[in-house]
């Protein structure tokens, strides 16, 4: 197809369908404005599109475009307010980062499994699934029969319990 085609095709496809590209964004988003500016990029990547002779249906093509978006909108998002589940030296300490205070490390080790003891089973289940195995929220949901958003509060409440056992722990030795 070449541009002169192409471009009216995207213009008469904005016309019908911004506002229900735009409602589907909203439905997915929290921020109004973010599904306006996503509503928008949907239309710009159809536009960037060098061959679109392979789009049968450049409406549901667009809807595609539109649902990628919105996820990789709540995964950067995620990725912005998440708690850093990955530092495992916050959990068991600053001395665990040195290899020649091995005994000083096993100490924090035993805090923290005693700590993980300490939590319900689901919080305990979805910390350990998570470091331990790598699960992604979508899975470790799917195994405990609850929403993704329910993981995260389980992931930051394991969190906040251990960091706190720990140091009433180390309070303690003190």
């Amino acid at each position: 197809m070449s541009e002169n085609v192409e471009k009216p095709s995207v213009e008469e496809l904005f016309e019908r369908q911004s506002r229900d590209i735009e409602r589907f964004l909203r439905f997915r988003l929290r921020n109004p404005e973010d599904a306006r500016d996503l509503s928008q990029e949907a239309f710009l990547r159809l536009l960037r599109l060098d061959d679109t002779a392979f789009i049968q249906r450049p409406d549901q093509y667009l809807l595609r475009i539109a649902a990628n978006l919105a996820y990789e909108h709540r995964l950067r998002e995620k990725k912005a307010v998440n708690v850093d589940l990955d530092d495992t030296d916050e959990l068991a300490g600053d001395s665990a980062t040195h290899p020649d205070n091995t005994v000083e490390r096993e100490r924090q080790i035993a805090r923290l499994e005693d700590a993980l003891e300490t939590l319900p089973t689901n919080v305990r289940n979805a910390l350990i699934w998570h470091r331990r195995d790598g699960l992604t929220y979508q899975e470790i949901a799917k195994r405990l029969g609850v929403s993704p958003s329910m993981i995260k509060k389980y992931l930051q409440q394991g969190v906040a319990r251990c960091r706190a056992g720990m140091q009433e722990v180390a309070n303690e030795l003190n």
